[in-house]
């Protein structure tokens, strides 16, 4: 938009997905304990929206993901950080992490996660061709009309990003995803997590919406 224009645009019920290059320090330690973890937690029958091994054990109780557990606290600080959520009258909570081992057609259909406000996952183990994990822009009634876009941009409908190894995507946790089918006989595993703002105690019951 010209900068001498005398229109000012307002972005209202933004959508965002935060995108962080994460460290290699402790991820062959992370893949051990994956590894290990599936031994000790059987894979699950499939179910008609779900196909892979999930890991049915919460890594942010486990010591040897304890680093990891870190790591996802400081990524949810950042993001407090950027949306200003008021820390001083919500406690940030770390509520569930998980392990996704994922084998050739391996997939996950469209999904949320409800009872909390951001989830997340890291790429532990991956390439960038096995299978993007893909956003549906939530606005429904926006699927009713196409615009055609020379670029990406607000009123994109669907967004797609590879899992490239060593990547974490943090996401409002509404926010319908997919992963695509896994097109190899290579794993993709992957970490993910929920996480929470909860008023605080003391304030329950006392607060407002301040806008």
């Amino acid at each position: 938009m010209n900068a001498n224009s005398s229109v000012k645009r307002y972005d209202f019920f933004p959508t965002p997905v935060y995108a962080f290059q994460m460290s290699d320090e402790h991820r062959k330690q992370w893949l051990e304990s994956t590894y290990a973890l599936a031994k000790a937690h059987p894979k699950s029958p499939a179910v008609p929206l779900f196909r892979g091994h999930k890991v049915q054990a919460d890594l942010f109780t486990i010591p040897e993901f304890a680093t990891f557990k870190s790591a996802v606290q400081d990524k949810a600080q950042t993001i407090a950080q950027d949306l200003k959520v008021d820390l001083n009258r919500m406690d940030l909570t770390l509520d569930h992490a998980w392990a996704n081992i994922n084998g050739k057609g391996d997939f996950n259909e469209y999904h949320s996660h409800p009872n909390c406000d951001f989830s997340g996952v890291y790429y532990l183990k991956s390439m960038p061709s096995l299978g993007s994990i893909r956003f549906r822009d939530p606005r429904e009634p926006v699927a009713l009309r196409t615009l055609l876009l020379k670029e990406r941009n607000l009123f994109t409908q669907d967004v797609a990003f590879p899992p490239v190894q060593g990547m974490m995507y943090i996401f409002p946790a509404w926010l319908m995803h997919q992963v695509d089918p896994n097109p190899v006989d290579f794993d993709r595993i992957s970490l993910s997590f929920n996480i929470s703002f909860k008023i605080k105690q003391e304030l329950q019951g006392t607060i407002q919406k301040d806008f």
